[in-house]
């Protein structure tokens, strides 16, 4: 008889490592936010190695670990003691510290520290149980080991630690967590080690040792990809698709990696499931026409995956002309052109940006997040980083 699935809420009482100052419970707050600063290189010229993008901004790390921001920068989510409403150029942080991993899908972006610390800023009082944040400030994530993955959408936010373990933090006790409910770091205890995660906003999505895909939460476009519409607030109970090596929430739409092929499933209005038609999937549904995928990038519209040649390919969503002026809705992969091979790539609705093979940043979409104060709609736009 199978075992059912037990989820067991822990509250993290030890604070994280290399945390500057100590404050309310479950999080640390920095002014300076130097930590892991010497694991990074001193590159004379830094590169860029990481984009995500939301819908209204985007963010870049660079090889020293430095984090440049633009667009709509309200709430602090560029990390600027003086923000302004709309940063047209890149800005750099200011107190987040050696970056190696970027997620700003968030309402209060996440990041991964190079010494394994989970940063986050932004407007977080709501998130963490603590006093505001002011502008420029950041919040280290209270966890008990070493920090391997990060990743957020919405309002929830989940980390795999070292050893395997699934921790997740949110703001209005999202219903992936019930009735587990917490706004300080928790972990989950799960049958497995989880090798990757990805948040949803209000599912949760994971991949364990065994190369197995598990999700659980809203369910209300089939995006838990388990034949049904129906919610499950239970935790993981069988595999979606096995064999897989990476994922993505986000919100009604989940996308899978499995042996260089691209599967999605739930909602699918603007034929974001990529299979052709404008019909809902509650199944996982391979991508037409796509091998030797190395990554992917998703909103709840669209997604892009891109080759192990740096072929960058889109579908869904089109409102903005980020694929090319083509129509508003793909149902199957379209080549979008960077002017070179893509090493990179992050859409967010609005807007589609990517890190090409040569070292520089490129974006296409609406104008007001190009990285520009004066670029038309589409592009493709060079984003310039200044010192």
């Amino acid at each position: 008889m199978e075992k059912p699935f037990e989820p067991v809420l822990v509250f993290i009482a030890a604070l994280a490592a290399c945390a500057e100052t100590s404050s309310p419970a479950g999080s640390s707050t920095s002014s300076s936010g130097a930590g892991g600063d010497s694991l990074c290189p001193r590159d004379a010229v830094p590169k860029p190695v990481h984009i995500s993008a939301e819908d209204k901004y985007t963010g870049v790390i660079m090889s020293d670990g430095s984090y440049w921001c633009w667009g709509d920068s309200l709430d602090g989510v560029c990390n600027q003691a003086d923000e302004p409403r709309v940063a047209y150029f890149p800005v750099r942080g200011a107190t987040l510290g050696c970056l190696s991993t970027l997620r700003v899908r968030t309402l209060s972006p996440v990041g991964l520290r190079a010494d394994g610390v989970a940063v986050q800023w932004g407007n977080l009082a709501p998130w963490m149980g603590t006093t505001p944040v002011p502008l420029g400030g950041s919040t280290t994530i209270d966890l008990p080991e070493p920090v391997v993955e990060v990743d957020g959408f919405g309002v929830l936010a989940v980390a795999v630690g070292k050893s395997g373990a699934l921790y997740h933090w949110d703001e209005w006790g999202s219903p992936a967590l019930a009735p587990l409910h917490t706004d300080h770091p928790a972990a989950l205890t799960l049958p497995r080690r989880v090798v990757h995660a990805s948040s949803g906003g209000g599912d949760i999505c994971i991949i364990d040792d065994l190369a197995d895909l598990y999700c659980w939460g809203d369910n209300k476009a089939g995006e838990l990809g388990d034949g049904t519409m129906a919610d499950n607030y239970d935790g993981p109970k069988v595999p979606v698709l096995s064999g897989v090596d990476a994922v993505i929430a986000a919100g009604a739409l989940t996308c899978a990696r499995r042996s260089g092929e691209v599967w999605c499933w739930g909602s699918n209005v603007y034929g974001e499931v990529g299979n052709g038609s404008l019909s809902p999937s509650s199944t996982p549904s391979r991508v037409d026409g796509l091998a030797n995928i190395v990554g992917m990038s998703t909103t709840q519209s669209s997604a892009c995956a891109w080759t192990d040649s740096g072929e960058l390919y889109c579908w869904g969503e089109n409102g903005y002309k980020s694929f090319g002026d083509i129509g508003t809705r793909q149902t199957k992969p379209v080549l979008v052109d960077f002017g070179g091979p893509v090493r990179e790539a992050a859409t967010a609705g609005s807007h589609l940006c990517a890190i090409r093979q040569d070292d520089t940043v490129w974006c296409r979409g609406s104008q007001e997040y190009l990285g520009t104060d004066s670029a038309p709609n589409e592009g493709p736009i060079q984003v310039t980083f200044l010192p």
